[in-house]
């Protein structure tokens, strides 16, 4: 925490708003959303979601008056707590996609103003905002600016693939590790689901995993 307060006063001083907005991007199975929850972790964060399936409303306007409840929320809880919150937005190229030059339908409308409404809130907003996404090049490059921080995960290479193996399955040698990290060019999230179904396959297979 003390070092996000002189962070702050570094951005005061040069006239910025006193957040710290990082997007994570990269293919699925990377650990974008597990790199946060890890940060939260080891900083003892709260971690508050913003789901953008769940501030979207049929009736007109309400959606718009959802986003900035959603901010302002975020702006209480982070006054009223010591250890100021990560605001995570997963999928974030669903909430900051590009916005239409021309549009007919009343519903294209509204998404141009509720993007117009996130990029006031980011540009304002006290705190620290997480984003992830796989299609980075669907966000809107208004939204790109607002990051200070752009971090690209890639899948795990062959030497990180080894030591997820040997993680997942501790009875490997680091030989039989090598050989599945070199054979199966998986992702971490890929790997883990391996692991799992080998521990759920003891339930199967009578406890042959």
């Amino acid at each position: 925490q003390d070092g996000f307060r002189r962070a702050c006063e570094i951005l005061a001083r040069k006239k910025r708003s006193q957040s710290i907005l990082s997007l994570l991007w990269g293919p699925p199975g990377t650990g974008k959303t597990e790199s946060v929850k890890q940060l939260a972790l080891e900083s003892g964060r709260d971690i508050i979601v913003f789901d953008a399936s769940k501030v979207l409303a049929s009736n007109w306007g309400s959606s718009e008056k959802l986003h900035r409840g959603l901010f302002r929320a975020y702006k209480y809880v982070t006054a009223v707590t010591e250890n100021v919150p990560i605001l995570l937005l997963n999928e974030a190229d669903a909430a900051l996609s590009k916005r239409l030059a021309n549009f007919e339908k009343a519903i294209d409308k509204s998404e141009n103003i509720i993007s117009n409404i996130l990029l006031e809130e980011m540009e304002t907003m006290n705190g620290i905002l997480i984003a992830t996404t796989n299609l980075i090049d669907n966000i809107d490059p208004a939204f790109g600016r607002r990051f200070l921080y752009k971090t690209q995960l890639l899948n795990p290479d062959a030497v990180a693939r080894t030591g997820i193996w040997m993680s997942g399955i501790p009875e490997l040698s680091e030989s039989e590790a090598q050989n599945l990290a070199e054979e199966y060019t998986m992702s971490g999230a890929q790997i883990s689901n391996v692991v799992a179904k080998r521990d759920l396959a003891e339930l199967y297979y009578h406890g042959d995993r």
